[in-house]
């Protein structure tokens, strides 16, 4: 009724984050509001800098590779951009 897939509507009440607009056909399906039915979270973290940083290695490698089979040009994440650094933390145990 929703006009979503199913394994979004059964992973709603587990606890994990959907979209707003998700959350938006079901509320409307049961007739009921958004705020009812969830935690409505607006603020986003982002991206840790490692992750980023694993992205940007990964992209690079792809880009070495299409570069040296002249597929591109240049690799843009090698010659114009750099990965953001990481910095190491004690581990907790």
């Amino acid at each position: 009724m929703a006009g979503i897939s199913g394994a979004t509507v059964s992973s709603a009440p587990k606890g994990v984050h959907i979209s707003i607009d998700s959350a938006k056909a079901i509320a409307n399906a049961m007739e009921t509001t958004m705020e009812k039915l969830f935690d409505i979270h607006a603020e986003t973290k982002g991206l840790a800098n490692k992750t980023i940083r694993d992205h940007h290695r990964l992209i690079s490698v792809i880009l070495a590779k299409a570069k040296k089979e002249r597929i591109v040009l240049f690799n843009v994440a090698q010659e114009h951009t750099t990965a953001p650094k990481v910095q190491r933390c004690e581990a907790r145990y």
